[in-house]
Formats: structure tokens, sequence, C-alpha cells
């Protein structure tokens, strides 16, 4: 890696250090490294056209499988919210591509909607009978505190600005709602160990690499509570198949995770409530 010395970028978006060093993948994209707080930041961002049909195309031929994964996702969020609440959850997905999370969230009987980019991946999941809008920026076109959870698979590494971003979602979030997240890991033990020859990792597309250390501190910044993951949820959400399912899927990513191959990391998050005598309290995964 080559040491920082000019204008290029500014400092690191965390921690404020001046000595980023250049992080190239060869033949394909640059970001700038802070080893202070292990943020990988300044990426390019790409044209909107990246994210025309095609690149949403293995998406849509492992839809049912991406259906079921985010009702694993889901139930999980569902274990931090209130449970006493009479109406049913308002969910937006950003970043919502072949609306996988937003079936799952219909199934859970949840108001869904979706923003994205690209309009094609729009489209799609309008002509499925899901709601569904293109966005052209970081401005969400809606109220202050108007959804109780805020989901993003894989979306805020592909972000112009973290900060500003996160700041947005936090504005439409209601107080006591959840920011529910997930990014690939640049700790991961494969990504430390083979760096920038890992290509299939270093998208592109990506602007940011986080670990769960720096991004838990931009969430924090940002007027979040982080929370522990909980592990499954109530299983009595699903079929005593799917709940199986679920359960053997859950473990099959815990030991991944124990083993060092898992190659991303949630986030689960609270807006704060301001009253701290209506914060509910959470119910146990």
């Amino acid at each position: 890696m080559e040491k920082q010395m000019n204008n290029n970028v500014g400092p690191c978006q965390l921690c404020n250090r001046d000595d980023l060093e250049k992080f190239e993948i060869a033949n394909s994209s640059v970001l700038w490294l802070c080893h202070e707080c292990e943020l990988y930041q300044y990426g390019k961002i790409v044209d909107e056209d990246a994210y025309a049909a095609e690149y949403h195309s293995g998406y849509e031929r492992h839809r049912k499988q991406k259906i079921r994964t985010a009702s694993i996702r889901l139930n999980r969020a569902a274990a931090l919210m209130d449970q006493s609440a009479t109406q049913p959850p308002r969910l937006l997905d950003v970043g919502c591509s072949v609306g996988a999370t937003l079936e799952a969230a219909k199934q859970f009987g949840w108001e869904g909607l979706g923003v994205d980019v690209s309009q094609d991946a729009v489209d799609f999941c309008i002509e499925e009978g899901l709601n569904a809008q293109k966005v052209d920026g970081l401005k969400l076109p809606f109220a202050d505190n108007s959804f109780d959870i805020v989901c993003n698979w894989h979306v805020v590494e592909h972000v112009e600005d973290v900060r500003e971003t996160l700041a947005e979602w936090n504005r439409v979030i209601k107080p006591g709602g959840l920011l529910v997240m997930e990014t690939p890991d640049a700790a991961s033990p494969k990504v430390r160990k083979l760096g920038p020859s890992y290509r299939k990792f270093w998208a592109p597309e990506h602007t940011y690499t986080f670990t769960f250390k720096n991004l838990s501190r931009f969430v924090k910044n940002s007027g979040f509570e982080v929370h522990a993951s909980p592990i499954i949820g109530s299983l009595r959400n699903f079929s005593p198949t799917f709940a199986a399912y679920a359960a053997t899927y859950q473990t099959y990513h815990g030991l991944r995770k124990l083993l060092g191959v898992q190659k991303a990391f949630q986030i689960f998050a609270r807006k704060p409530v301001a009253d701290q005598s209506l914060t509910h309290t959470l119910v146990a995964a």
C-alpha cells in the first residue's frame, strides 16, 4: 500500500487522522485505509447504470432463497420491537433490489416500502405487487419519524457519505424504532490474510468497507443505540418446518463466524425515545 502524502482525499471520516494509506485492488478500485480505526473509505461513486437489470439478475434467480433469509432476519428484528403495538410495523427497505425483504415483511403482516436507485429493481418489485419507488440520491422522500424499522442489506458500503446517510435514516425512523443492516466485514480473518488479492470481496462499487467496531461508532455518533443481535427470535412465528430451517441457518452462520470465514456482519440499533420512561423493554430472543 502507498502512503497518502497529498490532498487527493481528506482525513479519516471517523477518527480524523490524516495519514491514510492507499489500498488498491488491481484493475478494479481504490480505497484509503486508516490504520487507527481500520476504516476503508473514499471509494469512487459509480454511475447509476452500474445497478441496472444485470446487477440484480443473480438476485432474481435466487429470490426464493433470499425471501427465506429475509424472513429469518426480520424475525430477529421483531424480537427487539414493541410487542404491545396495535398497528402493524411500517418497514422501509433501502436498496430493495428484487423485493425479498418486502415479500418477507408482507408475509409477516407488516407494511413494507422499498426504495432503490435502480429503476429496473423498482419495476420488478412493482410487477410482484410490492410497494417500491426509485430514489436518485441521499434524500429520502418521507416525513420525519415515518417508519418503525429501516433495514438495508449490503447498502451502506455503497453510499457517498456514511455520516449523512445514517443521519437521513435516523430522520425517518420513529423514536424507539430500529435500524438493521448487514455489510461486508473488513475484520474477517480471510479478508485480513488475503488483502487486495481477495478480489471477490472488494467490489468496485463499494465506497467503504467497515468492521463491526468502526461502523458501530458511526451508528452511535448518528444518535442510535447499538444492541446485541438477537439469535433467532420467536420460532412461533414460523411453521415447524421453517422453524427448524431457521435454527439450522443461524447455527451454520454462527459456526462460520467462530471459524473466521464469515464475510459479513449485522448491526441492530435503536433510535432512542426522548422520554426514557417510554422506552420499551427489549424482548429476549
